[in-house]
């Protein structure tokens, strides 16, 4: 196969002069043309800039896409990623639209290779990439992308930290493989062998998503390798605002996260949140002098050093996706709150067909849709805190909590395969097929019927600033954003066999 050989300078000219463009006009051979005539779905923005920029035709090696020369002379093999940016309601900045797929795993013969000479690395080691701005609200056909604008490139690097936890993640992946292909020593029967690995691996690959930190594996079959969504956006984050990373410190990985929130325990279990509250200087009650609703959660952001700030946004919890949360429970142990997860897209539920890897259409799964992948992809970390006694009427203050510790909670395939999906089906049947409607309570309030509480683990709930907040409409049925909610008797059944940190 013919390399693609550039020089650098000669590079940064030819993307500069796209930046802005729509890719209608970034398309000088007719790509769209053919993708509205013969329906092609396959790689639209990636095929534009190979073939509309760089100028060659896209191909299917496991080799970086071009060779980049350098000044000085030096060769360095760099793939090129066409990355979507989109910019989620409530927030004034771009994040990745989806996870970045890398390269297949290989799950048969990934055991035998190292990182350094990984198919994995040998992608993600020099990366171009190209950022344009998705700016549909709701999934939209591959002929429609003519209208998005090309935003800006980058040559990404990663820093030798990130490589440490990219590899640390590749080597996770690698060692559940070595461990599966080494109970199947008997190759003679090439097709047996490859089931039972096969088998395997399926029922075991679960057991990743609490381990792996940057990466994440697609969950169809083959897997392949993907930078997880959060990632992609830190990265996006890093390009586009260079005040975000500046000096910024923390763990690279979750098991460094992990022991950070056992060295917390070790100073602060055992303590009230007012005590915390006192020690950190936070104001316990607001200015009607009622006690603060977040006062748990204050408390938890000072102890990482993030004392009036959200501690979402600081790392690592933003390049991890990690979802900081605080748990109260009462005397008895029960919830007290049921807990708010994300905003969910309502347009992307309405999606209908996905491109499969061969560049056809097919029915979604539930696989598929970004509502696995937001709740597969989630890491909750718990902060819990325990009510005391009391008599009979009397309501513990939030104040007289203590806080006991940290659990670190991935949603278990049984939630994914039973409440999540269940909710996914249950909205695209009434988005879909006519079934939303409206129902209005006693006081006069109105809601659409998504499922609620009383009937899944796993519901939507409305939110906005006031009555008249109401953003979205779907079949004349004017509504709130809608967000993810975990009944708190779920939660604290996946928390109750975790241990503390």
């Amino acid at each position: 196969m013919e390399e693609h050989i550039y020089r650098r300078e000669d590079l940064e000219r030819r993307l500069s002069s796209i930046r802005g463009k729509t890719l209608e006009e970034v398309d000088d051979r007719g790509i769209f043309d053919q993708i509205r005539a013969f329906d092609r779905q396959k790689g639209t923005v990636g095929n534009i800039v190979e073939q509309c920029v760089l100028g060659y035709e896209k191909d299917s090696k496991q080799k970086a896409d071009l060779i980049v020369v350098e000044k000085g002379g030096r060769r360095v093999p760099t793939e090129v990623k066409s990355t979507g940016m989109v910019i989620p309601a409530q927030k004034k900045r771009f994040v990745a639209k989806e996870p970045m797929s890398i390269t297949g795993v290989g799950i048969y013969d990934l055991a035998e290779q190292e990182f350094e000479t990984s198919h994995f690395w040998g992608k993600l080691e020099h990366l171009l990439m190209v950022y344009y701005h998705y700016t549909a609200d709701r999934p939209v056909a591959p002929y429609e992308y003519r209208k998005f604008p090309v935003k800006d490139y980058e040559f990404h690097t990663f820093s030798p930290e990130e490589v440490q936890g990219l590899r640390r993640d590749w080597e996770t992946v690698r060692d559940l493989m070595r461990d599966i292909v080494g109970r199947h020593p008997d190759r003679r029967d090439r097709d047996r062998w490859r089931k039972a690995v096969k088998a395997d691996y399926l029922a075991e690959h679960g057991t990743l998503r609490q381990k792996l930190s940057w990466i994440d594996l697609a969950p169809r079959f083959p897997p392949r390798f993907r930078l997880k969504k959060s990632v992609v956006s830190a990265m996006i984050g890093a390009h586009f605002d260079s005040r975000r990373r500046a000096g910024e410190a923390g763990p690279m990985s979750l098991a460094e996260l992990d022991a950070w929130c056992h060295a917390l325990t070790e100073q602060y279990a055992g303590q009230t949140a007012g005590e915390l509250a006192d020690r950190f200087g936070i104001a316990q009650r607001n200015k009607k002098g009622k006690e603060r609703k977040q006062l748990c959660a204050l408390v938890v952001a000072a102890m990482f050093g993030a004392k009036g700030k959200k501690l979402r946004e600081q790392e690592p919890f933003r390049t991890f996706g990690i979802l900081p949360k605080a748990v109260v429970r009462n005397a008895k142990g029960k919830g007290t709150e049921d807990m708010k997860l994300f905003r969910l897209d309502l347009g992307e539920l309405l999606r209908e067909y996905v491109e499969d890897e061969a560049g056809q259409n097919r029915m979604i799964r539930f696989e598929d849709s970004d509502l696995y992948a937001d709740f597969a992809d989630l890491q909750i970390l718990c902060a819990l805190f325990q009510e005391p006694s009391k008599h009979k009427g009397q309501k513990a203050a939030l104040s007289e909590t203590r806080f006991e510790g940290f659990k670190r909670l991935t949603i278990p395939d049984a939630i994914l395969e039973g409440p999540v999906q269940h909710l996914w089906e249950d909205s695209r049947e009434k988005l879909l097929h006519g079934g939303l409607r409206e129902i209005r309570d006693g006081r006069g309030r109105s809601a659409p019927n998504f499922l609620k509480g009383s009937e899944n683990a796993v519901f939507l709930r409305g939110s906005g600033k006031d009555g008249r907040d109401k953003p979205l409409e779907f079949d004349g049925i004017a509504m709130y954003d809608q967000w993810a909610w975990l009944r708190r008797d779920c939660l604290l059944d996946m928390l109750e066999d975790l241990p503390l940190l």
